[in-house]
């Protein structure tokens, strides 16, 4: 299975170039395309490493394989974190009045309404195989629709997800005509409120936690890009900044153990996300492929598990299963996208036919 990175590196460097600026840093990577590429890389990635949660491993190269995924570990999830609190505070420095009016229904509701609907599709799976009242109860198909229960889908991501959409409203909701720096500042606060309690009082698991700190500093990274465009506008500091970044984030690798409850981890994908990032300053990555993944990413991360517990059972070969799994969560993502792009839109346009 080892192949399978060997496979992703080959596509990560299809395509991959130097940006054209000399001797400049161009903000063309923070670009749709650009993000959309690097999401696509890592949604590749989480579908590795959730496939490896299925199946055993026997042989030397498919226990690399396993051991590489391990290592990535919640690493995976930064960049997605990242880029949404980047964008949406992109979105909040353009209209922001109108913007978090609209927040509940025209940001968090779409998002939330592809999340409802895959719960449901997983409990058709779950009732078929005959796993609802015998792993799965009432009261966890009920608790699935709000991401704090598992009925064979993903969920502490989506459970994120909604709370830092909740933190995002009611602080540019409640310091509506304040300093952006205000709400900001408060929705930081309720980020870190949120590790607090869920380290100390909640026992979910770290990675409910460990990897949330990237949404703030996203939006943070939107806040301050104009004076970061200003510093790193030549490469007079980028190489010091890229040298110092490398150095925590190795500390931070290193020590993350012996960090109590995992705040050493929230530190190290801080430091992750900026390696990214100052990557991605220098080098353009992406390609037909990497962008396809992008464009479905978020219905490749809720679906994917939909086919490895249709087919676990059925198939014992671990690479046919790979195969199988991977070509129907390609198929089952586009057919999803497609389908709900034309429901929703039929959706809005009776709302807004029912309002004039």
């Amino acid at each position: 299975m080892i192949l399978l990175y060997v496979i992703l590196l080959g596509i990560c460097l299809w395509g991959i170039r130097l940006r054209k600026v000399e001797n400049e840093i161009s903000r063309s990577y923070l670009s749709k395309t650009q993000t959309k590429s690097i999401q696509g890389v890592f949604v590749i990635i989480v579908l590795f490493s959730h496939f490896s949660s299925y199946v055993s491993m026997e042989y030397r190269f498919d226990e690399w394989f396993v051991y590489i995924n391990n290592k990535i570990g919640q690493l995976m999830v930064t960049m997605f974190l990242f880029y949404s609190g980047y964008g949406i505070m992109e979105s909040i420095k353009k209209k922001r009045e109108s913007y978090i009016n609209g927040f509940l229904t025209h940001r968090m509701l779409p998002v939330y309404s592809r999340f409802f609907l895959s719960v449901i599709l997983f409990i058709i799976v779950d009732a078929s195989l005959g796993l609802l009242g015998k792993e799965y109860s009432l009261v966890d198909c009920l608790l699935a629709f709000t991401a704090w229960t598992s009925i064979g889908n993903s969920t502490w991501f989506m459970f994120c997800t909604f709370v830092l959409y909740i933190f995002v409203f009611i602080s540019f909701r409640w310091m509506k005509n304040k300093d952006m720096k205000i709400p900001l500042c408060i929705l930081t606060a309720l980020t870190i409120l949120y590790i607090i309690v869920f380290s100390l009082f909640i026992q979910k698991g770290i990675w409910w936690y460990n990897t949330i700190l990237c949404f703030p500093f996203g939006m943070w990274f939107s806040y301050y890009l104009e004076k970061i465009d200003k510093i790193y506008k030549s490469n007079r500091y980028y190489f010091g900044t890229l040298s110092i970044v490398l150095i925590l984030f190795l500390g931070f690798y290193l020590l993350q153990d012996k960090i109590p409850y995992g705040y050493g981890y929230c530190l190290l994908a801080l430091a992750f996300t900026m390696l990214i990032l100052l990557f991605t300053m220098k080098v353009m990555v992406g390609n037909i492929l990497l962008d396809f993944f992008g464009t479905h990413i978020f219905s490749i991360y809720i679906l994917q598990r939909l086919t490895y517990i249709i087919f676990q059972k059925f198939i014992s070969n671990v690479y046919l299963f790979f195969v199988v799994c991977f070509t129907l969560t390609i198929i089952i993502a586009v057919v999803f996208d497609y389908a709900y792009n034309r429901l929703y839109k039929k959706i809005i346009r009776k709302i807004q036919h029912i309002n004039v």
